[in-house]
């Protein structure tokens, strides 16, 4: 099965340490680190037919579907109140949400994928990273990890 790193609401999954788990095929793994059920860790993208479960019920995700769009940016009501909370709720990576749609929605999703797999990559020595990875698990090089990034953000 093909992996989704594009999400609804602008959140790149290739950062996100349950996606890399099942990446790798290591969630029995990452299951036990976090003490939670493995099944509820299986997941290749929000967009794809295996979602954990964290997100097998996202707002944002069911609203989209609903309104058959591909991204939040699409939406007639873009932003919508929900997808604000989202962005305000205090996560690091949600608060990149916007920002991501943005750029979506002026350059593309191609473009963007390029740029979030470039973002989400150690500058030392290439291995990928995850949103909170504040030292690279390859090398050891110091990272700009998201909530990091969320204090550098401008408003949106």
């Amino acid at each position: 099965m093909d992996f989704r790193l594009d999400t609804y609401c602008g959140l790149y999954c290739g950062a996100c340490d349950i996606l890399v788990a099942n990446w790798y095929g290591a969630v029995e793994e990452l299951a036990q680190a976090w003490g939670v059920d493995p099944n509820d860790l299986r997941c290749h993208g929000c967009k794809s037919g295996v979602v954990c479960a964290h997100c097998e019920n996202c707002a944002i995700r069911q609203c989209a579907q609903s309104r058959a769009i591909s991204f939040c940016c699409e939406c007639e009501e873009y932003p919508c109140a929900g997808l604000m909370e989202f962005r305000y709720d205090g996560s690091g990576h949600h608060a990149l949400a916007l920002r991501n749609l943005r750029f979506i929605y002026e350059q593309g999703l191609e473009r963007w994928l390029e740029a979030q797999q470039a973002r989400w990559t150690c500058p030392t020595c290439g291995a990928g990273f995850g949103w909170y990875d504040q030292k690279c698990r390859h090398c050891g090089a110091t990272l700009y990890d998201c909530e990091s990034e969320a204090q550098n953000l401008i408003d949106d």
